[in-house]
């Protein structure tokens, strides 16, 4: 049974631990998107719906930009809210100057993946606890003296007093 509880434990640890490498590669990314892009003024078109069974429904902005070099371009931000964007609102992106369609917020790039970060170090942490309250529970689990986990439920080597009473009532 502390076999199974601690390869639970283990995998709770893995997915802690994937989340929050999850969440770092994507606030690294758009950091560094933040850093190295070209920022300019857009306009929310659309709003694209994602309805996730865990998160509930999200909402992504379809935003209209000019880029630096003059082309228009349409793109989702990967950003998403719970709440709609107001369609014709002015919005500020960050855009790669390479390619333009990867493009986010300007203003929140900050939390993006910061949160999947720390929740699932928070995650790995609990998985990590468990497993070491496990571990301490079965290593202070009570002892038999004269007994090991392979000896047989119940002794065989026992000899009983001819005096001996069960204390069962006999029945004649």
């Amino acid at each position: 049974m502390s076999t199974l509880l601690g390869a639970f434990a283990g995998l709770v640890v893995l997915i802690g631990l994937g989340m929050a490498v999850f969440g770092l590669i994507r606030w690294t990314s758009s950091r560094s998107l933040a850093n190295a892009g070209h920022r300019a003024t857009g306009v929310v078109v659309d709003n694209q719906m994602v309805s996730r069974q865990e998160r509930g429904l999200t909402f992504r902005p379809v935003v209209t930009f000019r880029t630096a070099d003059g082309e228009d371009v349409t793109t989702t931000i990967l950003q998403p809210r719970h709440r709609s964007y107001v369609v014709g609102r002015s919005i500020e992106v960050v855009y790669h100057p390479n390619n333009p369609t990867k493009a986010d917020l300007a203003e929140g790039y900050r939390s993006i993946g910061v949160p999947s970060a720390l929740g699932g170090l928070v995650i790995a942490a609990i998985g990590i606890g468990f497993f070491f309250l496990i571990q301490s529970a079965t290593d202070s689990a009570p002892t038999v003296p004269g007994f090991s986990s392979n000896a047989p439920q119940y002794p065989t080597n026992v000899t009983l007093p001819p005096n001996f009473q069960t204390g069962f009532p006999t029945f004649r």
